[in-house]
């Protein structure tokens, strides 16, 4: 049995739908309070442990100490009893932990310089998982995507849907990156847990995105194209933004070819998942 903390985000609620997954919400481990990590895990007993639970409000980030709390306090505290206890760990970052410069895809191994706090309390969070904890995998994903809670996706259609008196919706072009479908990320957590029991030495760092890369605007001209939408994508410069905190990456392209080597696991066609998310 795999435990997962986290059961409303969208790589958790992919986890659930899983069989042999165990998912806790914060009616069973509030993780903004003290829990006695080692406890819950002993008592569940699993053959591997997901944390799926994250901040995510990237502009709320700037002002919130919750999301060091979220991304950095809770996944050192789990990593440390999933070690005392011998049982794998996997735990989902970010490509916000990069710079976001140049055009060249991120390698696990390359230097990451996060521009802003929500990138920032990922990192620490990486960087204590694996100070603490010798059978991990961190698992670095960019632009999720499903059905089951608000995201890019989510909001372009909801936008398009109610946008019978619009001629277009300005969408960023100079943002670059992999959306990536929450499914595969689940299915991926799976075979990585799996493997884990029987090769620890392939812990590390890996990166898992969809392909292809593509900008925002791109993605949702896409989108519009599988709702059969008229409205027009007007493409802009991230520069011209207003309205938000927090800097995001412009380049966040993700190699993967480190993710394929070890486990097997291909970039997923974000497309195949794109139709079933918002086609009609």
């Amino acid at each position: 049995m795999k435990l997962v903390f986290g059961s409303s985000g969208q790589v958790a609620s992919a986890l659930k739908l899983m069989p042999d997954v165990e998912a806790l919400g914060r009616k069973d481990c509030d993780l903004m309070k003290r829990q006695n990590f080692h406890e819950i895990i002993k008592h569940y007993g699993p053959s591997a442990v997901v944390n799926a639970a994250a901040y995510t409000q990237v502009d709320d980030a700037e002002f919130d100490d919750k999301a060091f709390q979220l991304n950095s306090v809770v996944p050192k505290e789990i990593a440390s009893a999933c070690k005392t206890l011998g049982v794998p760990f996997i735990h989902l970052s970010t490509d916000y932990v990069f710079s976001g410069e140049g055009t060249l895809p991120w390698k696990s191994e390359h230097h990451a310089v996060p521009i802003n706090r929500y990138g920032k309390s990922k990192l620490e969070g990486e960087q204590a998982v694996s100070s603490c904890c010798d059978n991990y995998v961190i698992l670095r994903t960019s632009w999720t995507f499903s059905n089951s809670r608000s995201n890019f996706v989510t909001t372009i259609a909801s936008i398009a849907d109610g946008a019978e008196s619009r001629e277009f919706i300005e969408v960023v072009e100079d943002q670059v990156g992999g959306p990536t479908p929450a499914e595969s990320i689940a299915e991926a957590c799976i075979v990585i847990s799996d493997e884990l029991t029987r090769a620890p030495w392939k812990s590390g760092i890996y990166h898992l995105s969809g392909w292809p890369d593509v900008s925002r605007a791109e993605l949702a001209s896409a989108i519009l194209t599988e709702l059969g939408s008229s409205v027009e994508i007007r493409n802009v410069r991230s520069s011209s933004l207003t309205g938000t905190h927090a800097k995001r990456p412009l380049n966040s392209r993700l190699d993967c070819e480190s993710l394929y080597r070890s486990f097997g696991i291909e970039r997923p066609r974000w497309r195949d998942t794109l139709k079933h998310v918002v086609g009609n």
